[in-house]
């Protein structure tokens, strides 16, 4: 993969943040793009950008939740375009709340498009890629899958899934002529953390979003790995924060932990809004 020019890339979660930055990029170095969200004006939007660069990109109304949207997004995007050649699997959402206090659909949403939504996009494209022995896999997880962090249970739990999934993916796929990259980023500015569904107090909402770093820099370096099959790409200081955390002796991370749960869920709300 490492001459991208003329070949086709699909990105979930395509209509905004690290999505949409992941599209510019590939769509400067000469991909055609496939935009695939729920957001549909936002998608739109960006594909006047896109084609107004002289690549070709459609978009396609996808829930990555549900597996028989992900098989006709294969579908719409070989009629359309010819071929396939990069799925970025970067469809995620947020819902913070502490563990009893969200009921079971919210918790589901989140398994189903952050994990499920990975699961069938990998098996879906892997089949294709593998048919042709060709091809490249990104799952993009998140620096949260280093640490577990109170308050954000159903997310954290959902990246840290997909940050093992990715790896055994990138070494089954490796003697089929498949390529497989983790892209684990820290707080970007993007639309996931906007929101009442989400959970977080307007005011540290926009906190993180005023501390969060671009996308674009990211999308650099996603761009990058793809060509030369990188097995994982980072951004974000969280990433090495987190990272030495976790190799903290239980007897120092289960205190840490304790004092995250006590200062985290006295801010988050006591039930999630719908």
């Amino acid at each position: 993969m490492k001459q991208l020019s003329g070949k086709v890339a699909v990105i979930t979660g395509a209509a905004g943040g690290i999505g949409s930055a992941l599209a510019m990029e590939l769509a400067n170095a000469g991909m055609d793009i496939v935009l695939a969200d729920i957001d549909v004006q936002s998608m739109e939007d960006l594909a006047e950008k896109i084609t107004s660069l002289n690549q070709r990109c459609i978009c396609f109304e996808t829930n990555v939740s549900e597996f028989s949207h992900i098989q006709r997004l294969l579908d719409h995007t070989l009629a359309s375009l010819g071929d396939c050649h990069l799925l970025i699997n970067n469809a995620g959402i947020i819902r913070a709340a502490g563990l009893f206090s969200v009921d079971f659909q919210r918790w589901q949403q989140v398994i189903d498009v952050n994990l499920n939504g990975v699961l069938y996009g990998s098996r879906v494209f892997g089949e294709y890629f593998i048919s042709k022995k060709e091809g490249h896999i990104v799952n993009v997880s998140s620096a949260a899958a280093l640490f577990p962090m109170p308050g954000m249970t159903m997310y954290t739990t959902s990246k840290i899934a997909v940050e093992s999934f990715t790896m055994q993916l990138r070494w089954e796929l490796h003697q089929k002529g498949v390529g497989v990259t983790l892209a684990r980023p820290g707080t970007t500015k993007s639309k996931i953390y906007e929101g009442p569904q989400v959970g977080l107090p307007r005011a540290q909402a926009n906190r993180v979003t005023q501390m969060a770093l671009r996308p674009e820099g990211l999308a650099r370096k996603i761009r990058r790995a793809v060509q030369h099959n990188r097995a994982r790409v980072s951004s974000g200081a969280e990433v090495y924060l987190f990272g030495l955390l976790r190799l903290l002796p239980m007897w120092l991370k289960d205190p840490i932990g304790k004092l995250i749960a006590r200062t985290t869920l006295k801010m988050l709300p006591q039930k999630q809004i719908d």
